[in-house]
């Protein structure tokens, strides 16, 4: 069969991955060509692409389905999935699987065709659920600017709820870092507006008594990031393919705690 065919190339030749491991990078330097260092109290983290590659099983999903004939790029592939699919789970009008067949089917699949992908995914995915990790030098950060007194909260944008995105911060670890989680998305809509967007980055700064002009915020979305600018957010991008205007120069995520001086150090230093 196709999936067994499928299956017995990944064993046999490890496939190269589809796209490359989320990256930080900006726009804003200095002459020197450092990233300037930020002034601020508190952080607000965009967690999918950020904290965790949220894109593991799906990027494994992908490999084996263009095996058994499908021909789409993998952003195409995973957005119209995480747009138009995902946020049926997450308001429980459908299981998973349910909804995957539906996806798979909406791209000609037969129903022979999917129950092999059912019984191939099932345990694949559990297992990048049970293994997820923070993506590299993700805790020793996040402890370094909690050290330096600077408020760490988690705005979600994705489709997930507060309890979901909790869950998911407790399995990797990161959980108890944070002052606050905050996951508004996972209403009818399987997008949210910018309107959305804003209204939840002010609430989240309200929340941890932050002002705008103190905050940055680290998402790999452009539109959270143009969400953080318009309230005059410090800006962070966590994607070389979705930078905006007056957002930050990174490469690597622990340049964070190098480029983000809290209020508090400040005020101790002088």
């Amino acid at each position: 069969m196709l999936l067994q065919r499928a299956l017995r190339r990944r064993e046999t030749q490890p496939p190269t991955p589809a796209i490359g491991e989320p990256t930080l990078a900006c726009s804003d330097s200095t002459a020197s060509g450092h990233p300037q260092e930020l002034r601020l109290a508190g952080v607000i983290f965009d967690p999918a692409g950020v904290l965790y590659d949220g894109t593991l099983w799906v990027r494994w999903l992908f490999q084996l389905l263009s095996r058994m004939g499908m021909y789409s790029h993998f952003t195409v592939f995973a957005r119209v999935w995480e747009e138009d699919y995902l946020p049926l789970i997450n308001l429980q009008q459908a299981d998973y699987w349910q909804t995957m067949r539906w996806y798979l089917t909406s791209l000609g699949f037969t129903p022979a065709q999917l129950d092999e992908v059912q019984a191939a995914g099932q345990s694949r995915r559990r297992e990048f659920e049970e293994n997820a990790r923070p993506l590299p030098h993700v805790r020793q950060t996040l402890e370094q600017l909690s050290r330096a007194g600077l408020s760490l909260s988690v705005c979600c944008s994705g489709p997930w709820t507060d309890e979901q995105m909790t869950a998911r911060l407790e399995r990797l670890q990161l959980a108890d870092l944070f002052d606050g989680i905050d996951s508004r998305f996972s209403g009818p809509s399987s997008e949210p507006t910018q309107r959305d967007l804003v209204s939840a980055l002010a609430e989240t700064m309200a929340a941890s008594e932050l002002r705008a002009e103190e905050t940055a915020v680290v998402s790999a979305r452009i539109a959270t990031l143009q969400a953080a600018r318009s309230l005059g957010a410090a800006a962070i991008a966590v994607d070389a393919q979705n930078l905006i205007d007056e957002a930050t120069m990174l490469a690597t995520f622990d340049e964070l705690s190098r480029l983000i001086v809290s209020n508090a150090a400040c005020t101790r230093a002088g």
